[in-house]
C-alpha cells in the first residue's frame, strides 16, 4: 500500500497500527510520526508514536517526544485534558519502564517551561529519590506540595521521601495526618508505621501495621502483603525486648513456611533461648534455600552456647556462600556468648584479608571501642576514612567518640561537621553535634542540632539525657527534666544516673523562664 503526499491525517494512524500489528516496527513508527506532524499539538498523536516506540523496545525515544510535547507545544493549556493526557503518559513511561534516570536527565528544559506544574514537579523529585538524590528530592517534593496545596498523592509521596531522607518528624506529620483524611487506607498506615518505626515509636507503629493488615484482611489476594506486614510487627517486638509478643506474632502468618518466615521464626527462638527449635528453624533453612542464612543461624546458636570453635566454623561456611558481610554479625554473636576476643579476631582476620576495605575497618574499630581499646580504634577508624574520606558513619563515630570521652574536642567538631554535612538530617549525627557543642561550651550552637534530633528520634534516650543536660546549663529546668524523665522513661536500665540528676534539680533548681 502506498499513501500518496495529500492522503488524510487519518490514514497514518490507521497505517502505524497496521504496520505494528503485521511486525514493522521500522514502518509503524515512521507512519506515527508522520500522524503526529499532521496533528500538531495532539496528545493523542504523541501517545500512538510514543506506545509504537515502546513496543519496538526504543523507550528512551518515546520519552524524548512527550518531553518535547509537553516543552514545545505552544498554547498547551496546563489545566486542559491535553496536557493532563500527556502528563499522565509521561509518568506511565517514566514508572513501567523505570525510566527515572533518564527522566532526571531531562527533566530541568522542561520545568524550566512548566514551573508550576505540581505534578510534573513531584515526578521529578521522585526521580530524584529513586536514583538516589534524596536531598534535591525533598527541595523539589516541597515546591510541588506549595504548588498543589493539599494533594493527598503529593503528600504520600513527599513524607516518602522524608523518610528516606531521615527527616522522620515531617515525615511522620504528613502521614498522621494522611491517616486521619484516609483511616480506610491501607497504604497510608503502613506508611504511618514505617515513619513511626524510624523514629523509635515502635509500640505506635505496631498499631498501625496491625490498622492495615485489618483493612487488607478481606482482600484474598493480599495475602503476602499481610505477611509481609506481619513480619515487621515481629521484628519491633524483638526491637522493644518482647520475644513472646514476637512469637505470638508470628502465629499469625499465613505462611509459616516461607524462607523469611523460617527465618524470623529462629530468631525469635534464638532470644527466647529455645536452641532446639532455633536449630530446626536453621535446619529447615538450609534445606528450602542455599541462601546461607540456615548456616548463619545455626552458627549464631552455637555461639549463644558457648560453643565457640563450632560457631566460627560454621560462620567461615556462611561466610563462603553469603560473603564477609557476616562477620560484623559473627563478632557480635560471639561477644554476647561470652567470647570478645574471638570476635575481635574474625574481624582482624576480615580487616586483614581486605586491608583497603573501610568498612572491615570501621566494624574493626566499633567493635574495638566496645572493648575500649580507643587507641586502635581511632587507629582503624582514621584508616577507613583515608580510605573513603565521605564516610560520614566512620566520621561521625571517631567525632562523638573524642567529644563523648571529652577529648581533643576541635578535632572531634570537625570529623562531625563532616558527617553533617554529607548527611544533614541524620538525627544520630545531630546529636553528635550537639554534644561536641555543649562539652566545648557553645551551649547556644548546641540546642538547634539536639532538639532537631530529638525531634526526629524523640524515644532515644541518649539524645534526651544530652538535651536534658544542655537545657540544664541553659537554666531551663523543667525542660531539662521532662527530658530526663522522658529518657528513664525509655530506657529505665539507665535510672540510677537519671535518677540522680533529676532528683538534684527536682529539690531546688530554678523553673524555665517564660
Amino acid at each position: 500500500m502506498i499513501l500518496l503526499p495529500d492522503a488524510e491525517p487519518e490514514s497514518f494512524r490507521l497505517l502505524a497500527t497496521f504496520r505494528l500489528r503485521a511486525g514493522d516496527s521500522d514502518g509503524a513508527i515512521e507512519a506515527a510520526r508522520q500522524f503526529v506532524t499532521r496533528h500538531a499539538g495532539d496528545s493523542e498523536a504523541v501517545g500512538l508514536l510514543a506506545n509504537v516506540l515502546m513496543h519496538a523496545d526504543r523507550d528512551e525515544e518515546a520519552l524524548d517526544e512527550v518531553v518535547r510535547f509537553l516543552r514545545d507545544t505552544k498554547g498547551l493549556d496546563e489545566g486542559g485534558a491535553g496536557f493532563r493526557d500527556a502528563l499522565d503518559l509521561l509518568e506511565h513511561l517514566v514508572r513501567s519502564r523505570n525510566a527515572w534516570q533518564q527522566f532526571v536527565d531531562r527533566a530541568l528544559p522542561l520545568l524550566d517551561v512548566r514551573p508550576k506544574v505540581g505534578n510534573l514537579r513531584a515526578l521529578y523529585g521522585e526521580a530524584l529519590l529513586r536514583v538516589g538524590r534524596a536531598v534535591e528530592a525533598g527541595e523539589q517534593m516541597e515546591i510541588a506540595m506549595a504548588l498543589a496545596g493539599s494533594d493527598p498523592m503529593l503528600r504520600y509521596q513527599l513524607a516518602t521521601v522524608y523518610r528516606t531522607q531521615g527527616r522522620n518528624a515531617e515525615a511522620v506529620e504528613l502521614a498522621t495526618g494522611l491517616a486521619k483524611e484516609f483511616p480506610g487506607h491501607h497504604g497510608v498506615q503502613a506508611l504511618l508505621g514505617e515513619t513511626m518505626a524510624m523514629q523509635g515509636r515502635r509500640r505506635p507503629a505496631i498499631k498501625a501495621y496491625e490498622r492495615a493488615i485489618a483493612i487488607l484482611a478481606e482482600d484474598a489476594t493480599e495475602a503476602v502483603r499481610r505477611d509481609d506486614l506481619r513480619r515487621r510487627i515481629v521484628r519491633l517486638w524483638l526491637s522493644v525486648g518482647e520475644p513472646e509478643q514476637a512469637r505470638d506474632a508470628l502465629s499469625t502468618l499465613e505462611n509459616p513456611a516461607s524462607i523469611d518466615a523460617l527465618e524470623l521464626a529462629g530468631q525469635v527462638a534464638l532470644v527466647l533461648g529455645d536452641y532446639p527449635d532455633a536449630l530446626e528453624f536453621a535446619q529447615r533453612l538450609r534445606e528450602g534455600a542455599e541462601n546461607g542464612a540456615g548456616v548463619r543461624l545455626q552458627a549464631e546458636v552455637h555461639a549463644a552456647q558457648g560453643d565457640t570453635a563450632k560457631a566460627r566454623r560454621l560462620f567461615a561456611d556462611a561466610a563462603r556462600i553469603m560473603g564477609n558481610q557476616v562477620w560484623p554479625g559473627a563478632a557480635d554473636a560471639l561477644y554476647r556468648g561470652g567470647d570478645p576476643d574471638a570476635g575481635e579476631e574474625i574481624l582482624k582476620a576480615w580487616r586483614n584479608e581486605e586491608p583497603d576495605n573501610p568498612w572491615a575497618r570501621f566494624r574493626l574499630g566499633q567493635y574495638l571501642e566496645r572493648r575500649e581499646n580507643f587507641r586502635q580504634m581511632e587507629k582503624e577508624l582514621l584508616e577507613a576514612i583515608r580510605l573513603n574520606p565521605d564516610f560520614a558513619e566512620a566520621l561521625n563515630h571517631l567525632g562523638y567518640s573524642l567529644a563523648d570521652r571529652n577529648l581533643r574536642l576541635p578535632e572531634a567538631l570537625a570529623y562531625i561537621t563532616r558527617a553533617v554535612k554529607l548527611d544533614p538530617w541524620n538525627a544520630a549525627y545531630l546529636d553528635s553535634l550537639g554534644w561536641v557543642h555543649y562539652r566545648i561550651g557553645a551551649y547556644d550552637l548546641a540546642r538547634e542540632p539536639l532538639e532537631q534530633a530529638a525531634a526526629s528520634i524523640p524515644g532515644d534516650p541518649v539524645i534526651l539525657e544530652h538535651l536534658g543536660d544542655l537545657y540544664e546549663k541553659l537554666g531551663l529546668a523543667e525542660s531539662a527534666l521532662a527530658s530526663w524523665r522522658s529518657a528513664l522513661a525509655s530506657d529505665p536500665t539507665s535510672h540510677e544516673q537519671l535518677e540522680a540528676k533529676i532528683a538534684a534539680l527536682d529539690d531546688g533548681g530554678d523553673r524555665d523562664t517564660p
